[in-house]
């Protein structure tokens, strides 16, 4: 313990403290039964953890995490990148079967709250792709930076200093993945007849996409990217085409953070990035030679 406190094993301190902050935020749902109260407090726990292992370590918070904002047109393809994939996820999902376009309950409930007749539908499809998008993406940004200062802002960033990126990723990406089991377990995100399907498809899906984490970390040499591109997911993948799809037996399986499809595409877009971070790092190293 006394290594802990003096600086000699960050790692392990922040550990320590995620799993304290968590459980006391799951306990505090299964007692009270208070799911939004839980949510945001749960969102919030890799950050607490981070900047505690930081204060009790002495370390200016400053100096520690990546603030600056970085180039635009990082944040610019942080936002746009999470719908790239989350498009293609689904536009395969719907070619495939696993669900349709345009769900008529959402639309038509849009529809009647604006006062706009059924044939504005591609209005609203419009509207919450761009302009609601983006306010979406925005809001979510709170309970992003609540976990991205822990997860790429702290724990990436000290594993980047001493490992590869390649298993810095890995680890970080696992972590995350393992940390967000409660919340599946919660919002009943797992499968009736092959839970740990749902599991497994989460934790492929987020470490694919630790790997664009990664690479606009490294390249922007700031948080915000990763908190644009936490937030974009989050949007996308859980309001924008969760919303729109007309659900069938296979979409639970196929579709969603826990679907088999989006790990699939996914992963191949981790791999993407995975080979882009690898030759933006050669580059790097060719300069400085």
């Amino acid at each position: 313990m006394k290594n802990l406190l003096q600086n000699k094993n960050p790692l392990g301190l922040f550990i320590i403290l995620l799993v304290a902050f968590t459980s006391i935020s799951f306990i505090g749902w299964v007692s009270f039964n208070k799911y939004y109260w839980f949510i945001n407090t749960y969102m919030w726990c890799p950050s607490l953890a981070a900047l505690s292992t930081l204060l009790i370590q002495k370390k200016d918070i400053r100096k520690a995490i990546k603030w600056d904002w970085g180039k635009h047109k990082y944040q610019l393809q942080s936002l746009i990148v999470p719908f790239a994939y989350t498009f293609l996820t689904y536009l395969f999902g719907y070619a495939l079967g696993f669900g349709s376009f345009g769900n008529p309950d959402y639309l038509n409930n849009r529809l009647e709250r604006m006062g706009l007749e059924p044939n504005y539908s591609w209005l609203i499809i419009l509207l919450f792709g761009t302009i609601w998008g983006i306010f979406g993406v925005l809001y979510n940004m709170a309970s992003s930076l609540g976990e991205e200062i822990g997860w790429r802002g702290f724990l990436l960033s000290k594993l980047l200093s001493k490992k590869n990126f390649i298993l810095s990723t890995c680890i970080v990406g696992t972590l995350w993945a393992f940390w967000h089991f409660p919340l599946i377990y919660v919002n009943t995100m797992s499968f009736e007849n092959i839970p740990w399907l749902a599991y497994f498809s989460f934790w492929i899906g987020l470490l694919g996409i630790s790997f664009i984490f990664t690479y606009y970390f490294i390249k922007s040499k700031s948080i915000w990217t990763s908190v644009i591109l936490h937030s974009s997911h989050n949007y996308f993948v859980g309001a924008y085409f969760g919303n729109l799809t007309i659900d069938n037996d296979l979409t639970d399986t196929y579709l969603g953070e826990s679907g088999v499809l989006f790990a699939v595409i996914s992963a191949l877009f981790g791999l993407t990035f995975l080979i882009l971070t690898r030759k933006m790092i050669a580059q790097v190293r060719i300069k400085e030679s």
